[in-house]
């Protein structure tokens, strides 16, 4: 009985050598290196277009900031430009009050 299982073992050795050869000519097949190229510059393709997306995001949100600066302070502008328009048209209105109240009582 030891004969045989001696020889069942053998048989499964060898069977497990083809299975592992097999296995490493198909690892072989696999080029490994080339395909690690390969997500290398994929990845560097990735991290360049990160990149480029970021700068864009800057000059975007450059680009806004100075648009906004700039509507603000037309806005400003045009606040004390209507300012000193309701000032003038306050004083008018108060000198031609002043002016009317004199004539009447004279």
């Amino acid at each position: 009985e030891t004969i045989n299982e001696t020889k069942r073992l053998q048989n499964n050795t060898r069977e497990l050598a083809n299975l592992v050869s097999e296995l490493m000519k198909k690892l072989d097949k696999i080029d490994f290196p080339a395909r690690l190229d390969k997500i290398d510059a994929s990845i560097s393709t990735i991290n360049s277009t990160i990149q480029n997306v970021f700068s864009r995001l800057d000059i975007i949100e450059r680009n806004l900031k100075d648009d906004i600066n700039l509507k603000m302070t037309i806005l400003n502008e045009n606040l004390n430009k209507t300012k000193k328009i309701y000032t003038i048209l306050l004083t008018l209105n108060l000198s031609f009050t002043i002016i009317i109240l004199f004539l009447i009582r004279l």
